[in-house]
């Protein structure tokens, strides 16, 4: 059997619906909040993806020798080395020493 329809009923239902108002104004300005943060991530990402692009195509035409002398103008880059050479270096810089204890 249903409720009689009073004022106070009427009050209580009036509550239910402003405070459903109130969570999903809130929930819409969070969702906001959080779209802005995702475009903004996303256009960090593509800023980023173009510069390692970039970098890339750099360091390719370093290595096939048609940069010049191993540096790019304007840039500290440098071509990578191979695993060979660094190597080398590693093994003419250090010395190896035994401890006994």
């Amino acid at each position: 059997m249903p409720r009689k329809q009073t004022a106070a009923t009427a009050h209580l239902e009036l509550y239910k619906l402003l405070i459903e108002k109130q969570r999903l104004e809130q929930e819409l300005e969070t969702l906001e909040q959080r779209q802005q943060q995702i475009t903004e991530r996303l256009t960090a990402l593509a800023s980023e993806t173009g510069e390692l692009e970039l970098m890339t195509q750099t360091v390719q035409t370093v290595q096939t020798g048609q940069s010049g002398a191993g540096l790019i103008k304007g840039s500290r880059m440098r071509p990578i080395q191979s695993a060979s050479q660094s190597k080398s270096q590693a093994t003419s810089q250090f010395e190896t020493i035994c401890l006994e204890y």
